[in-house]
């Protein structure tokens, strides 16, 4: 009986350990969860991208939650109301600032103010990844592609040239006011060269063909996501019903035939780019 409760005792300290063990490994997992969330809102780049994150998603919402009439109301001018497409325009205007504008910007201020860091390379690509690439093209190509309502899919499609247009400007992903790689795109001051004096900063030859490269390949995406939304707009009968409304069953049409426009354009930079046996490939 003796060695019997000797035996219960052994036990008892066993499970009293195995608990203790099992304590301090759930305290060693909340610690450890408690320093990622530390550590995510000590990141300004997370902040930042979350920030951003949310400005487009609520436009986006607002802008897929839309019932596709005009609502009731009016302009400054207090008389003439928006047309419907003037209205999904501007709901969709602050998807085009951030995606265009202010996310470049937000890259240039965190690799200016946290160098120790960030650099400007870092803050660029993860800024275009996840606003970009993993959030506005994917919704607005899905939208393009198969919202039920006509005024929706052609201010998607029309969306698209706006962002080729806006992504050109200075400061921008695309952007063509110079053709000095530290200057150019989010990489510099994000001004045009022409409204004040700008050197450019010195940097490595082979940073600056990289940065081409991701230009071309931004470029790209775009182009390629305009063309796949274009695409099924082409169908017969898509904007053709008698009772849909007629601007924007044209305005449809107009947008899904401009499908050939980023086509072309797209070409015409790989001929220009390539040699005489590449552009004979081409």
């Amino acid at each position: 009986s003796s060695s019997l409760a000797k035996m219960m005792q052994i036990d008892e300290i066993d499970n009293i350990n195995q608990q203790i063990i099992d304590d301090d490994d759930n305290a060693a997992i909340i610690d450890s969860d408690a320093s990622d969330i530390d550590e995510e809102e000590a990141s300004p780049l997370l902040s930042a991208l979350d920030d951003l994150e949310s400005r487009v998603v609520t436009a986006l919402n607002e802008f897929k939650s839309h019932p596709g009439t005009v609502g009731s109301t009016a302009t400054s001018a207090g008389s003439v109301k928006q047309s419907i497409h003037q209205e999904l325009a501007s709901i969709l205007r602050p998807v085009v600032e951030v995606s265009a504008h202010t996310g470049p910007s937000t890259a240039r201020a965190l690799a200016s103010s946290y160098p120790q860091n960030y650099t400007i390379e870092m803050c660029v690509d993860e800024i275009y990844t996840r606003i970009n690439s993993e959030l506005i093209l994917p919704v607005i190509l899905e939208s393009a592609q198969s919202d039920t309502i006509p005024a929706k899919r052609s201010a998607s499609l029309a969306l698209f040239h706006t962002l080729h247009s806006e992504w050109c400007k200075a400061g921008s992903y695309l952007d063509g006011s110079t053709s000095a790689p530290s200057l150019a795109g989010p990489y510099g001051p994000g001004i045009s060269p022409g409204s004040g004096h700008v050197s450019a900063p010195p940097f490595n030859p082979a940073e600056g063909q990289r940065r081409n490269q991701i230009k071309s390949a931004r470029r790209a995406e775009l182009l390629r996501r305009w063309v796949q939304s274009a695409i099924p707009n082409l169908t017969p009968g898509t904007f053709t019903n008698a009772t849909l409304d007629a601007s924007a069953a044209g305005r449809g049409v107009l947008s899904a035939s401009a499908a050939l426009k980023p086509c072309l354009r797209y070409m015409a930079e790989r001929i220009g780019s390539a040699d005489d046996a590449g552009a004979l490939r081409l």
